[in-house]
């Protein structure tokens, strides 16, 4: 049961330093370009949602 104690804590410390770079990094270079991050999320949200699939599913298709 401590392993998956270890790996739970693990796994949240991965995703607490993915947020913390999300606002902090990409907070600060928006900010530099006069852009938040909440209009980047709305600006993704009204981007037409089937090209933004098409974007993201063949960006994540590269042979190896």
């Amino acid at each position: 049961m401590s392993t998956l104690a270890s790996l739970g804590a693990f796994i949240g410390l991965y995703w607490a330093t993915a947020a913390a770079f999300v606002v902090v990094v990409l907070g600060a270079v928006l900010r530099l370009v006069g852009l938040t991050i909440f209009k980047l999320l709305r600006y993704i949200k009204e981007e037409n949602p089937q090209r933004l699939r098409h974007v993201l599913v063949r960006g994540s298709q590269h042979p190896l």
